[in-house]
Parts: structure tokens; sequence; C-alpha cells
């Protein structure tokens, strides 16, 4: 039997590849997952590494000369989404935790209805992948690139190995270890050039003594020319009627239907 597929819009609308990325058309073709691909998602080795979704979206993808670690993230997660939708329908149940009460909450979302946020593709030229910025506090110009899958697997990497290595065999935080490299570690990756260097070394140095108010602006900067799905929703908790806007979660849990 015939494994039907299908070319699925991603939320880069490929504009932000280089022109011979096979990407740089928009789409990309996946097909129905099958259960063998569900043995994929129970596979206990893949949990324990984190490789989960990767392993699954190389599988469905039909594509030839796909490298994951090349993909835009934001666009990672428009091929979970149409992977999902195709495997079960558009009705994602999942439970989320009230931020207030600490209830977990059932809910129930349209997958159909979500749809890839705004972006100002109209300022920039088709295959960009490097943007210019200058920040507000010390008026340094700088270059930064949009984080791919490969990118965020390195980011994560190198935030668990400081973890570990900040800790004792007690489990607790040694003396005198630094603490979380989050922010640094992700503005280090984000950032292509500083002041006309391309210095790794000037990089690190800089972001590790930036204003705050530069690096949130660069982070808000980022996040207005990232391609990526608006998860937002309006949350109200079923026990303490607490209401804020929260994102629907793209994780492993995804592709497990509760209902």
């Amino acid at each position: 039997m015939e494994i039907k597929s299908k070319p699925v819009d991603l939320p880069s609308d490929g504009y932000f590849y280089p022109e011979d990325h096979p990407l740089s058309k928009g789409t990309i073709e996946i097909r129905h997952m099958t259960a063998a691909d569900e043995d994929i998602l129970t596979d206990e080795t893949l949990i324990q590494k984190g490789e989960v979704i990767d392993r699954l979206l190389e599988s469905v993808i039909v594509e030839e000369g796909i490298d994951l670690d090349d993909v835009l993230n934001g666009d990672i997660g428009g091929i979970m989404l149409a992977t999902r939708i195709l495997a079960y329908g558009p009705s994602y149940a999942y439970e989320t935790e009230c931020p207030v009460c600490g209830e977990q909450n059932q809910k129930t979302a349209k997958l159909t209805e979500i749809q890839s946020k705004d972006v100002p593709f109209e300022e920039y030229d088709r295959n960009q992948t490097e943007f210019e910025f200058t920040l507000p506090v010390t008026g340094k110009d700088v270059v930064f690139g949009l984080l791919t899958r490969g990118d965020i697997q390195n980011i994560n990497s190198e935030i668990d190995r400081v973890k570990r290595n900040a800790k004792g065999r007690d489990g607790k935080r040694k003396a005198g270890q630094q603490v979380s490299t989050n922010m640094t570690t992700r503005l280090r990756y984000l950032l292509e050039e500083v002041d006309g260097s391309r210095d790794i070394k000037d990089i690190r140095k800089f972001v590790s003594q930036m204003p705050a108010k530069d690096s949130l602006s660069l982070r808000q900067e980022v996040e207005r020319v990232n391609p990526d799905l608006n998860l937002d929703h309006e949350f109200v908790c079923d026990f303490c009627a607490h209401m804020e806007e929260m994102r629907i979660p793209l994780d492993e849990t995804f592709f497990f239907p509760t209902g």
C-alpha cells in the first residue's frame, strides 16, 4: 500500500534560507505517519537521548537532502504541526498547569486553527540569512542569524554540560560554581558579528558584559524577525478562573493523542 504524502507550507515561507537550500521554495514534502513511526516515539533509547522528535521527522520527510540541523527552528514546529494533523487529525487534548493555583487542567486545541506568526518579510531580501541591528545602550552594531534545529540542540547540550559540571555528587551546586548560562549561551549562538568583529572570543567577551537592556532589545528584534508558529492561546483555569496568554506545548507528548 502506498503511503500518501503532501507538501507543507513552512512558517518561514523559505525566505531566510540560502538560495540553493532545498527549503528555500517554502514547502517540504512529508508523508503520513505509520505504526512503525509510532515505534520511534516509544523507543526508550531515543527518549533518553532526547532524539525522538528528530528521528520521527527524519522518517516522515519525503524529500532528499534535508538536514534537520540546517532547518530553522520555527520551521521545525511547522513540520511537527503538519505531521501531527496528518497522523491523528486536528483535535489535540493536552494537560497544562495553572501558574497561579498549580492545578492540572485538561484542554483541547484545534490544530488547524494555528497560524504562522506575522513576520515583516517585506523589510528583507529573499535568501537573507544575516540581520543587522544597533543596540540601544552601547550603540554597538551587531549582526545576528536565526537559530536552526542544530543550534538549539547545541545550546541545550552546552547548558546541560554546565549544569552537570556545577553539581557535586550530592546533586547540589558546588561552592563557587557559576550560575546557569541559559541567556548568554543563546546570545552567543545568535550573534555572528559585534562591532565589525566575527572572532568568537570577541563575541563571547561582549555577551558576558552586555547591558541587560541591550540583551532584551536584541532578543525582541530576533523574535520580530524569526518565523515561527503562533502558539499563544487564552488560558482560563478550570479551578481558579485565572486567565492569561499561554503557549500550546509542542514536545514529545504532542504525538500521543489522548482524545
